[in-house]
């Protein structure tokens, strides 16, 4: 299991993408991004002053981009 900060990975993919992460939304879209992909769910979750963090299990994001033929970066 990883943990991950919401925030932390906004501005990964907006590295990835060569974009500002401004223009990847906030924090909060990012959580409700890994929730509807099913990636985390309340009891995978911690709160802080500073954001919130993930518990990832990598198992299931290679699972999801084998299904949905996305490939490695």
């Amino acid at each position: 299991m990883t943990w991950i900060k919401a925030n932390d990975l906004r501005e990964r993919v907006a590295r990835l993408l060569g974009q500002t992460s401004d223009r990847m939304g906030d924090g909060q879209w990012i959580g409700h991004i890994i929730k509807r992909l099913h990636l985390a769910d309340e009891g995978r979750r911690k709160r802080a002053n500073d954001g919130i963090t993930y518990a990832i299990q990598p198992e299931e994001v290679l699972d999801m981009m084998r299904r949905y033929d996305v490939l490695p970066v």
